[in-house]
């Protein structure tokens, strides 16, 4: 609140002042200017009446601005400074580089550490790869042996004979066949081949028919029938496009919509609840409300983050991403009904245009090959009237010699099958199951070794983090957006572990400190709005927010902390001297509107309305306060006051009031 116009004059000077008035009017004449002003035309003027309200009183403490948090970046390891890429007073973003510092011997150390996790990283899969081929020999040949050596020692199972016995029968009747084969060949061929061959000859002759009648088609051309059925083909095929295209459209619609409507309401969540959480922090960190709340409102201010991060994820996949099932259902049938659509366009205008040249020669080379064919199909028919050739009849006999053989071996196996195994392959297959036994303990031990490759790559991957974290405290960056207030190092310094580089404070974000009397912190309570007042801004009224009140006072000084966060101006700045103005109590007092004030020089007053007349009267005036004024002498509760007075009023005008003529609603309030 602004009590800069609170002005007071004193009896003396209201007598000064109002001897000085009658001087300039002139009170020689006062029945003269009466007598003028009554043959004036009456001035309209618009009235309020002076009326009593409660105003209230205050009391005023000092304090200093200070920003709401400060960052002091100190330096974690002795490095020397490479860069300073701000100075003070530079504006900074959360995130920005603000001091480089040399990272050399960091930096390979972190190159070297990524090293060795590559170099471990390949060791494990090496050792994976022969874990696997290990396990795997080791398992067939444990496998295998086991079967050899249950089949020595027991002899071949029921199933094992029967085997036998059937891959004896197999190839017995495969050389039946090739006997047969071999004999059909010398005999010649047969009536149902020749038939078979006389069969391929009719089907060739009409494959070159029905060749011909479509070369011969496509050169007669289209007919009027044929024309219209292509024509009414692609309006279908059109129309089935467009109701396609339609559907897709309103399914995207529909899509997009739920995606926005789930984005914005995500985002309205999480802006409630970031704005929770800012209060709740500010209020923990001043020790006014206990951990539990601020976790609670740290929770719902994560949860809410969680889902804004989903919805945005979604609404990113919608318009980045692959397509819902309904969208790519609807994509599919605008591509097939395009597809369908083209299709029936280039048929049309083949009906309508006539067999070009190209499709004709692609016929006659038809006509040609069915030619081919009939003329192959003659040349076999031909082949099976003379007889095999001596060729085929040899390879007939080979055949026949393959088949015997086969049969040799598996009259073998079964006598093996059925006889078992004799004292000394026993034994060999023995020793062998014991080597395959002794494999299966290097397959855990390869095991055992793809294990320690992986503790050693996570053992490689934890040095490269630190590495990595070794080289980022090189960097400096800013914690928050604000401006830099001070700067401790330039390039070439060394910097030290704890050594602060970089002051940097919020540019746009304080908070007014006051040491408030204890018997005044009645009269505050935390979010309440208060006036505040700065040396640097005079003619600034800016308005606080109390958000802190240390809960015990000082016993030294019987004063406690009050912190008023300010709201945003351009002019604040840190460690400014400032006001703070506490409101105790109201008292009556006559107050009129601010606009009826009078002034000139040091005098002042206001117009009022007597017996249907302007008089100026002087007055004193105290406080403001929602743009009305207290009067400590000169008008009176009831009082005609004019607004906004015509500058070309004199005293004595005859005037007609207009508006309420009394208190509003809100000052009788």
């Amino acid at each position: 609140m602004r009590r800069d116009r609170l002005r007071t004059i004193g009896v003396a000077g209201a007598s000064v002042a109002l001897a000085a008035w009658f001087m300039i009017s002139g009170c020689g004449k006062s029945e003269d200017r009466v007598s003028h002003n009554a043959q004036r035309a009456p001035v309209a003027v618009s009235t309020v009446m002076a009326a009593s309200q409660g105003l209230a009183d205050y009391t005023t403490v000092s304090g200093r601005v200070q920003p709401i948090m400060r960052a002091e970046l100190a330096a974690s390891v002795m490095a020397r400074v490479r860069e300073v890429r701000v100075s003070e007073g530079s504006r900074v973003a959360a995130g920005d580089v603000l001091v480089v510092l040399d990272a050399n011997r960091a930096s390979a150390e972190a190159s070297r550490a990524h090293a060795g996790v590559m170099t471990a990283q390949a060791a494990l899969e090496q050792a994976r790869l022969q874990s696997d081929i290990q396990a795997t020999a080791s398992e067939t040949g444990l496998t295998k042996a086991q079967q050899d050596l249950r089949m020595a020692e027991s002899g071949a199972r029921v199933e094992e004979k029967i085997q036998a016995d059937e891959g004896l029968r197999q190839a017995e009747a495969d050389r039946t066949r090739a006997a047969e084969m071999l004999d059909m060949l010398r005999e010649g061929a047969r009536v149902q081949e020749r038939a078979q061959a006389a069969q391929a000859v009719d089907a060739a002759r009409a494959q070159v028919a029905q060749a011909r009648e479509g070369l011969a088609a496509l050169i007669e051309g289209a007919r009027p029938q044929e024309r219209e059925q292509a024509r009414q083909s692609v309006e279908q095929a059109e129309a089935g496009l467009r109701a396609a295209q339609a559907r897709l459209g309103e399914v995207q619609d529909q899509r997009a919509a739920q995606m926005q409507a789930q984005l914005a309401t995500a985002e309205a969540a999480f802006e409630t609840a970031d704005a929770t959480f800012q209060r709740m922090r500010a209020l923990y960190e001043a020790e006014v409300i206990s951990e539990q709340r601020f976790d609670e409102a740290k929770l719902a201010h994560q949860t809410a983050l969680n889902q804004l991060t989903v919805a945005r994820q979604e609404a990113s996949l919608f318009s980045d991403g692959p397509d819902g099932e309904a969208v790519a259902q609807a994509r599919e049938a605008v591509r097939q009904a395009e597809a369908a659509a083209l299709q029936a366009r280039q048929q049309a205008s083949l009906v309508e245009e006539g067999p070009r040249q190209q499709e004709i020669e692609v016929a006659r080379q038809r006509v040609a090959a069915a030619e081919a064919g009939l003329a192959q199909a003659e040349q076999q028919a031909s082949l099976v009237e003379e007889g095999p050739r001596t060729q085929e009849i040899r390879q007939a006999e080979e055949a026949l010699r393959q088949a015997e053989a086969q049969v040799e071996i598996a009259r073998q196996q079964r006598e093996m099958a059925y006889s078992g195994a004799r004292p000394e392959e026993l034994e060999q297959v023995r020793g062998a199951y014991l080597l395959a036994v002794a494999g299966m303990a290097e397959a855990d031990i390869a095991v055992q070794a793809v294990e320690a490759a992986q503790a050693q790559v996570a053992y490689a991957a934890a040095a490269a983090r630190a590495a990595q974290v070794m080289v980022d405290d090189h960097i400096i960056r800013a914690p928050f957006d604000g401006v830099v207030i001070g700067r401790s190092v330039d390039p070439g310094d060394m910097a030290s572990p704890g050594m602060i580089l970089i002051t940097i404070e919020p540019d746009a974000v304080f908070r007014l400190h006051c040491q408030v009397p204890e018997r005044q912190l009645a009269n505050l309570h935390l979010g309440q709005a208060l006036s505040v007042t700065l040396d640097s801004l005079p003619d600034e009224d800016l308005t606080g927010e109390v958000s802190s009140i240390t809960p015990a006072a000082d016993p030294t000084t019987g004063t406690a902390l009050v912190k008023v966060d300010l709201l945003p101006h351009e002019g604040v700045r840190s460690g400014m001297f400032g006001r703070l103005h506490i409101p105790l109590s109201k008292e009556q007092a006559v107050t009129i509107p601010a606009e009826a004030v009078w002034s000139k020089e040091s005098l002042t007053g206001a117009w009022v309305v007597a017996d249907g007349r302007a008089m100026l009267r002087f007055a004193r005036f105290g406080r403001e306060e929602a743009g009305r004024v207290e009067v400590l002498s000169g008008i009176h509760a009831d009082d005609q006051v004019i607004v906004d007075a015509p500058a070309t009023l004199k005293d004595g005008d005859p005037v007609t009031p207009s508006g309420a003529g009394g208190a509003s609603a809100e000052v009788a309030e």
